[in-house]
């Protein structure tokens, strides 16, 4: 296996033979942001159990429990929901930043209007059942299988 870069999670290669293997065609322009955006991801939302072992790196793992290869397949499920954009969506088209201005009409069926302030950032973790599940075992707080 290739070196990991110094921001992600695994490498090009490994992601290149993983899609291959399961006929998905790969973006070779964004593949190396892709591995990046898609560690970024793991690294915001998700954290690993134990302490880390370096805590000046710019990642989170490895930590004295969990290692990087012990992520693989999540890490390259990530790429792989990353070069689908079903991972870090834009913000543009998403709704739930800050919110500007409400307004809400029950006379009838009811409706509601919100408007947020532009540039505002979404306040929620986009659900990702697929990494979720595959990271399960190696995050602090969860409740799921454990790995014998």
């Amino acid at each position: 296996m290739a070196t990991l870069g110094t921001n992600s999670y695994t490498t090009a290669a490994a992601y290149e033979a993983y899609a291959a293997e399961r006929g998905i065609a790969v973006s070779n322009a964004t593949l190396d942001q892709d591995l990046i955006l898609s560690a970024d991801f793991i690294d915001t939302y998700y954290t690993f159990k134990g302490q880390e072992l370096d805590a000046a790196q710019a990642m989170s793992l490895p930590t004295d429990v969990v290692a990087i290869a012990d992520i693989s397949k999540a890490a390259l499920k990530a790429v792989e929901l990353q070069q689908a954009g079903r991972l870090s969506l834009d913000a543009a088209v998403l709704a739930g930043g800050l919110v500007a201005a409400e307004s809400k009409s029950l006379d009838g069926v009811g409706s509601k209007s919100v408007s947020y302030e532009y540039g505002s950032q979404v306040t929620y973790k986009a659900r990702v059942p697929e990494l979720d599940r595959l990271l399960m075992p190696f995050v602090k707080g969860n409740s799921g299988l454990q790995r014998g």
